[in-house]
């Protein structure tokens, strides 16, 4: 519930400052959270289809954040 309490106030905060598009790819992020807490508390262990997944995520997440897309521009001209 922590986890998830801390990502929400991060989700909120982050909007404000990076934009809704980005933030949005953060939200991927707490699952891999999930499990790392899960691993450190000790009620379970990661599995590697776990680390595969997490991996996965994180290297979508760096492609979102790198890549930047210029908004497309419409151009309107004077009304006939």
């Amino acid at each position: 519930m922590v986890v998830t309490a801390c990502a929400y106030v991060l989700w909120f905060t982050s909007v404000a400052s990076i934009g809704p598009e980005r933030a949005g790819l953060f939200t991927s992020l707490i699952p891999i959270s999930a499990v790392s807490v899960t691993a450190l508390i000790g009620t379970g262990e990661p599995t590697w289809g776990h680390v595969a997944g997490a991996v996965i995520v994180l290297l979508g997440l760096l492609v979102g954040l790198t890549t930047s897309k210029e908004p497309d521009l419409i151009v309107v001209g004077p009304r006939e």
